[in-house]
């Protein structure tokens, strides 16, 4: 998927996904989020894979609040974190993981509840301390 929300493109700059993926394959590579904003608020990833690889998020907004990854795995390797304002408040991890370790930028990060970067879940895999830089 190649996109560019904020470039002239009115009809994704506010995009809510209804999604629930279960023994798929769903990919987001390549993505440009600059100027979006996108839900994934609610959703549901159970046993599938779902990749943002080499995908961007600066600038705009990418929710995935009150999301649930019960399975399965969402990658992101060397996505670019580099603005904007990414979440996952509220979102839980009862057995799937969420891979943020190969990200390419992590200068933005985006936003956890504040238990979930006290005490990670055993599925949310964050990039190493060297490439973690405050927001």
């Amino acid at each position: 998927m190649r996109r560019h929300c904020g470039r002239g493109r009115s009809d994704l700059l506010n995009t809510s996904v209804t999604f629930s993926a279960s023994g798929s394959l769903v990919s987001f590579d390549e993505a440009d989020f600059s100027g979006c904003k996108v839900g994934f608020d609610d959703a549901t990833f159970s046993g599938s894979a779902v990749r943002f690889t080499r995908a961007v998020f600066s600038g705009g907004r990418v929710s995935f609040d009150d999301a649930v990854f019960s399975g399965g795995t969402v990658g992101f390797d060397d996505a670019t974190f580099s603005g904007g304002d990414v979440s996952f408040h509220g979102a839980t991890f009862p057995g799937g993981s969420v891979d943020f370790q190969s990200v390419a930028s992590w200068d933005s990060p985006p936003h956890f509840d504040d238990m979930v970067l006290t005490a990670p879940p055993t599925g949310l895999l964050l990039p190493s301390p060297d490439i973690v830089r405050p927001s």
